[in-house]
């Protein structure tokens, strides 16, 4: 989960790194923009070995009616859209195994229609990835 707030304690900063900070704008003019997803466990290997049930990639937008407005890559391979929640902004991908990688994940955002203004269309407040083991 990349976690939207930094807490500071005493001298040292607790959690993420400004590269996995949410939430992230998503431009108008249909450029991309990525945020950091880490990820301990070796998904890959736990697809491979038969050990991973799934790895669903869940995202909430601050808008719902964005959601489908917006396309979604995992490390350079797109995605589609599984479930849709209008009601609430969250929905889901289903990648495979393979397209994860130990350590830091990259997840772009692009607008599908470009905004007349060019200006952000929606923010993304949290991005998580619900694993399940066998």
């Amino acid at each position: 989960m990349i976690d939207p707030i930094r807490e500071l304690e005493g001298d040292l900063v607790q959690g993420i790194t400004q590269s996995q900070a949410l939430p992230v704008s998503i431009p108008g003019d249909g450029e991309p923009v990525t945020a950091s997803l880490p990820m301990g466990d070796d998904l890959p290997a736990a697809g491979r070995n038969g050990r991973l049930a799934s790895a669903d990639l869940r995202i909430h937008l601050g808008d719902p009616k964005a959601i489908d407005a917006v396309d979604v890559s995992l490390n350079g391979g797109v995605l589609a859209i599984a479930e849709r929640d209008f009601n609430t902004g969250w929905f889901s991908c289903c990648p495979k195994p393979e397209q994860y990688r130990q350590g830091r994940n990259e997840v772009t955002f692009r607008v599908t229609r470009v905004a007349a203004d060019g200006k952000s269309i929606v923010d993304v407040t949290h991005v998580e990835v619900q694993v399940r083991y066998k």
